[in-house]
């Protein structure tokens, strides 16, 4: 995202909105962030947003062959908490 509003701003020779005060994103998070954004998919649909099973991350993993680390599970929790706030708000 922060490449294509570079990219806008050069060719516009405007700052769009957004590319201020931008945070950038931490290298080493993309790969846990690409894990999170496939097991939210997994939520169960009913009246409001829950969380992401448990059971959902371990079938995730199997079918993966992979294992999260701890700090990479409170991280995926710490996410969905974030995630499951703003929908609230909403």
């Amino acid at each position: 995202m922060r490449e294509t509003l570079q990219t806008v701003e050069r060719m516009t020779g405007r700052t769009p909105p957004g590319l201020d005060n931008q945070t950038e994103f931490p290298a080493e998070l993309h790969s846990l962030w690409r894990h999170y954004t496939a097991l939210r998919r997994s939520r169960p649909v009913g009246i409001g947003v829950s969380p992401i099973p448990e059971t959902e991350i371990r079938a995730y993993c199997a079918n993966r062959r992979m294992r999260f680390e701890h700090w990479e599970l409170e991280v995926l929790q710490q996410l969905d908490d974030l995630d499951r706030d703003k929908a609230k708000k909403q």
